[in-house]
């Protein structure tokens, strides 16, 4: 067996569904690898709890069948440790079973995209000037809004059904900031990202007449 053979085999054996024996055996001691497929699985499944300990508290027991799906799939396609848990986030969206409590999905979102925002290498903000409502307002590229139809943003809340809109930004210091915004508020932020070029002034009396 070659070396790029016995890579692949080992990448299915440790990630792919439940190898047979015979498949173990080609590539090595069967009991011994059933123990690395195992650490091997843990370790990546342990990333994800860190990222998204909340969601994966909220999904119970459908997490870890949730996570073995994933790989199943050929996951994770990334090379990048930390972005395991933005994959699975992804590969999540059309395949939380229904049975999950109604807060888990929007758990999923805003616990991802705040690991997004502090893992992601972003271009760098802007220097701040004093504002102006004659020239067009910059954002930081590290942004999202979201909303969400619990209160997620609340530890020990989540599972409160209540309509909010979040906008979670990182600071300077690469820390994740948020805001709980009104109606107002997110169109004018939604505006400023959709228009670059117009000057303040004008988002604010276009949505002003909204």
């Amino acid at each position: 067996m070659t070396l790029e053979a016995r890579l692949f085999g080992m990448q299915a054996a440790f990630l792919g569904p439940e190898p047979s024996d015979d498949a173990l055996a080609a590539l090595g001691n069967p009991g011994r690898l059933r123990v690395y497929r195992a650490l091997v699985r843990a370790g990546l499944f342990d990333a994800v709890r860190r990222a998204l300990p909340r969601t994966v508290e909220a999904l119970g027991a459908d997490a870890e069948t949730l996570f073995d799906a994933f790989l199943a799939e050929g996951h994770p396609k990334t090379r990048y440790y930390w972005r395991i848990p933005l994959e699975l986030a992804g590969f999540l969206e059309t395949r939380l079973p229904a049975g999950v409590p109604p807060h888990a999905r929007d758990l999923l979102r805003y616990e991802s995209n705040r690991w997004r925002l502090r893992n992601e290498a972003f271009d760098a903000p802007p220097e701040f000037t004093s504002l102006s409502f004659d020239r067009p307002p910059v954002l930081t590229p590290a942004r999202a809004l979201l909303r969400v139809g619990h209160r997620v943003d609340v530890p020990g809340e989540a599972q409160v059904a209540e309509a909010r809109i979040l906008s979670l930004h990182r600071d300077r210091h690469h820390r994740v900031a948020m805001l709980v915004l009104n109606e107002t508020s997110a169109a004018l932020l939604e505006a400023m990202g959709a228009s670059p070029d117009r000057t303040l002034s004008d988002i604010v009396q276009d949505v002003a007449r909204a």
